[in-house]
């Protein structure tokens, strides 16, 4: 399985090394807007967001500040991804966009 992770903080090192002990697996990207690249693998791409990165992956991971997590979340509805914390904002989502209640 191909994963990108968003965020960069010290959590992203505890993927970063999980998913290199898993047979198959890889972390093919990540996304960060201040353009850190990861402490724990600094070789893995960075990308300044999700729409931004050019290869094709499976999950993402959202390893950003709690308070970040309902925009990780909306950016990689689509395919599969964990969320190290609950997201705590209830949202509603529309068609077209999701929104705060």
């Amino acid at each position: 399985m191909k994963y990108v992770i968003l965020g960069t903080g010290i959590i992203s090192s505890t993927y970063v090394h999980a998913i290199a002990d898993i047979d198959g697996s890889e972390m093919v990207a990540c996304v960060s807007r201040a353009g850190k690249q990861l402490a724990a693998d600094p070789a893995i791409p960075t990308w300044p967001d999700l729409e931004s990165v050019p290869v094709d992956y499976d999950a993402v991971i959202i390893a950003t500040p709690n308070g970040l997590h309902c925009e990780g979340a909306i950016a990689a509805a689509g395919p599969s991804m964990v969320v190290g914390r609950a997201v705590r904002r209830a949202w509603r989502f529309t068609p077209a966009k999701a929104v705060s209640p």
